[in-house]
């Protein structure tokens, strides 16, 4: 869905599945990624649903920190209205929404700083047995 939506997908290099390592070189920025909360996973077994929650990020590096943020803070907000617009996740979900947390850090090195932006999103998911 976000690389459905040109202006984001204009932005963003890379999409990625679960965080990435700052100081792998393989790693493009700015990027997106997207991770499954292993620590608060909800199965309920022998019902038909399932309750996850993704952390979803964006990351971006660069020489001015105040730069980096303000591109990290203005896709997150993006990154919430293109999901919150549909909240079945293109049909793969019931129901989704974005529990009120972000957390935004950043590691500054010697030529650049990282800054990135981490989303909870709590997923519902019916499965027909």
């Amino acid at each position: 869905m976000l690389r459905a939506n040109a202006d984001f997908k204009a932005a963003v290099k890379e999409y990625y599945f679960g965080q990435r390592a700052i100081n792998d070189p393989r790693v493009r920025y700015p990027h997106v990624f997207a991770d499954m909360d292993r620590d608060d996973v909800k199965p309920f077994v022998g019902k038909e649903k399932h309750e996850m929650y993704y952390f979803v990020g964006i990351t971006q590096k660069h020489l001015d920190k105040d730069v980096a943020l303000k591109f990290v803070q203005d896709k997150a907000e993006k990154i919430q209205s293109i999901l919150n617009a549909d909240p079945t996740l293109g049909g793969l979900v019931e129901e989704s929404h974005f529990v009120p947390s972000v957390i935004i850090d950043w590691v500054p090195t010697r030529d650049y700083t990282v800054v990135g932006a981490r989303l909870a999103l709590y997923t519902r998911k019916v499965v027909r047995l």
